[in-house]
């Protein structure tokens, strides 16, 4: 095939500018698309699936009238989006659990230091040290046995909390 010469293409001062350019002119005056890559961000792979599934796969694509490939691929990013949400489903109800434990553990500590009515500031100071080092016990503790500590102590909320 033989080059043509292309024209240079201007030098725009803005978006506008360029824009009506190419309303106006043919891009093969001045680019050689057989030269230019397209650059795909699809990459092709291959996986070896039982033949039952891939037919499985057809049937259904058939019935939504589109190639089974697509159906695989739709499937493939439906399941991940699903995943996503599900982690952030459990971070949220994560946080709403710490956030009650902490509330509730802010109350213990009220109810103890009323109950103890420490005389001095050295005392507060050791009622605080041992509460604190009982809540980092806790918390230490696995999300399970937190839940079934919370809802011991928490009996109204327990149909709220769970494993």
């Amino acid at each position: 095939m033989e080059s043509k010469e292309l024209k240079k293409i201007p030098e725009f001062k803005n978006e506008a500018e360029e824009a009506e350019f190419w309303d106006e002119h043919d891009s093969t005056e001045f680019l050689n698309w057989d030269d230019a890559e397209v650059k795909s961000k699809m990459k092709l792979i291959s996986i070896r699936l039982p033949e039952e599934l891939i037919n499985e796969f057809k049937e259904i694509a058939k019935q939504k009238d589109k190639p089974y490939q697509k159906l695989i691929k739709n499937i493939l990013i439906e399941y991940l989006e699903k995943k996503e949400q599900i982690q952030q489903k459990e971070e949220k109800d994560k946080t709403i659990f710490f956030q009650k434990l902490l509330n509730h553990w802010e109350e213990l500590i009220i109810k103890e230091q009323q109950k103890i009515k420490p005389n001095t500031k050295e005392e507060l100071t050791l009622i605080n040290e041992k509460l604190n080092t009982l809540f980092c016990m806790f918390i230490d503790l696995s999300e399970n046995e937190n839940i079934s500590i919370l809802n011991k102590l928490l009996p109204e909320n327990k149909s709220k909390i769970k494993k």
